[in-house]
């Protein structure tokens, strides 16, 4: 059994400017794949994450938004083929004992008014993944 907290929160910083946060823990249950030593027990994965994003309204329908994210990971599940480069099938997953990944992202989105018309969605994003980091207990 493990906890699974998740807090979430917005704040209107302006009239058209919206402010969130959150926390999540985590909990992923392995895959039912062998481990990469034969009879090895594969642990749960467990995840701290904080997220945080400022999102503007801009007139004609149109939001422009910016968002980050840090997530560390405990015995991260990896799954992958048995045999790498084949096609039998085969699949194992291992655990990496601790892991971090944080990402920011800008993303513009235009929507028709009144539903009618043509809309369009752009973004971009940067994410970084590191083995080996530590584990923030304090959460």
């Amino acid at each position: 059994t493990d906890l699974s907290p998740r807090i979430n929160a917005a704040y209107q910083v302006a009239p058209r400017t919206l402010w969130r946060a959150s926390y999540n823990r985590l909990f992923s249950v392995p895959p039912q794949a062998q481990g990469a030593i034969l009879g090895a027990s594969i642990r749960p994965q467990t995840s701290n994450m904080v997220e945080t994003s400022v999102e503007r309204q801009l007139p004609d329908n149109q939001v422009v938004k910016l968002a980050g994210y840090r997530k560390w990971n405990r015995n991260q599940l990896d799954t992958a083929l048995l045999v790498d480069g084949s096609q039998i099938g085969a699949f194992t997953t291992i655990n990496i004992e601790r892991s971090m990944v944080a990402g920011v992202e800008l993303s513009y989105d235009k929507q028709p008014r009144g539903g009618v018309g043509l809309g369009g969605y752009l973004t971009w994003s940067n994410i970084t993944a590191k083995p080996n980091q530590p584990f923030p207990d304090a959460f």
